[in-house]
């Protein structure tokens, strides 16, 4: 059998739009005395460094674990993760075991993404291709919503 094999088959920054940004403030910050100022940078950094990712795994094994995706150094897990079918266009559902030589493609956001350094998987590290514009079906299948 062939090993397990990832493909990041899009990186895709998180377009900040007016509404996702005053929905973040107020999920974060409603009620709090904060400085007005102060929310705004650390939502708008948090906002500016999410990233959604569609990846691939060929030949999946029960080694398989979403939650070793990330990156070196950094406590982010994926987030809002979603099975998709294996041509990335619509919802599958999330396997409940998963046979040895199985394809399954799964979405995610991981936060505070580092473009300098690879996606780890449960089958090591990856390269990510650089970020591009999402595609509108991904952002219907994977809608975000700001973390509270």
């Amino acid at each position: 059998m062939k090993p397990p094999n990832v493909t990041v088959c899009g990186a895709y920054r998180l377009d900040v739009l007016p509404e996702l940004f005053a929905r973040a403030m107020q999920w974060k910050f409603e009620g709090l005395d904060t400085d007005r100022k102060s929310a705004e940078d650390h939502v708008r950094r948090e906002l500016d460094s999410v990233v959604l990712f569609d990846v691939r795994i060929d030949n999946c094994d029960k080694s398989f674990d979403i939650n070793d995706f990330g990156q070196l150094g950094s406590d982010q897990a994926p987030y809002l993760e979603v099975f998709l079918t294996l041509d990335g266009t619509a919802i599958a559902p999330e396997p409940t075991v998963l046979m040895d030589g199985e394809t399954i493609r799964v979405a995610f956001y991981l936060h505070f993404f580092d473009a300098r350094q690879p996606l780890n998987t449960s089958y090591g590290p990856v390269p990510v291709p650089p970020t591009g514009r999402t595609p509108s079906h991904l952002l219907t299948l994977a809608p975000y919503e700001p973390v509270t």
